[in-house]
């Protein structure tokens, strides 16, 4: 699903002078910057409608921490760079007009749901193999029975967890 909306002159401008303002400072200061810009803009948000629209939106922006992202660096330079990934879309319900523009809306967020429903049966399926897994080392460990519980820790690493090395570290 592909955000197809315009941005506005007034948020490219916002955007522009954001990565701008944070290619000219250090990382930590970036950093502070930024959480100053996120909070101030949400308490701008909040007034609007009493944090419905903000409300929904930062549970999206959490939710898309847990998804891969690809990294750009800071066209204007800096420490930090921007970090892109397709999420779902959300819909300012202030912003929809007519009957068409909120049926569109209603069928994008349809298809987001099924989406999610998939991935979450798909999770919830990975997740009860790991803990029927896992239930044997726990049971291993309360037996305190240190041979089969290196043999089943060594089982299941390599059954269910992948080392990717990471900006110098290991996932």
């Amino acid at each position: 699903m592909e955000n197809t909306k315009p941005i506005s002159d007034s948020l490219a401008l916002a955007m522009e002078n954001t990565l701008a303002a944070a290619a000219k400072l250090d990382q930590g200061d970036a950093i502070d910057y930024l959480t100053g810009t996120i909070t101030a803009a949400v308490s701008m948000l909040r007034a609007v409608d009493d944090g419905k629209f903000v409300y929904g939106f930062l549970k999206s922006a959490l939710a898309s921490l847990g998804k891969e992202a690809m990294s750009a660096p800071n066209p204007y330079g800096g420490a930090l760079g921007i970090s892109v990934h397709m999420g779902a879309s959300m819909a300012n319900p202030e912003a929809l007009h007519t009957i068409e523009e909120l049926r569109k809306e209603l069928y994008s967020a349809n298809d987001q749901l099924l989406e999610r429903d998939i991935q979450l049966a798909d999770q919830k399926a990975i997740m009860q193999h790991v803990f029927t897994d896992f239930g044997k080392v726990v049971l291993a460990h309360k037996d305190k029975d240190a041979v089969l519980l290196k043999s089943l820790l060594d089982e299941f690493c390599q059954k269910h967890v992948r080392f990717v090395p990471k900006n110098g570290t290991v996932h």
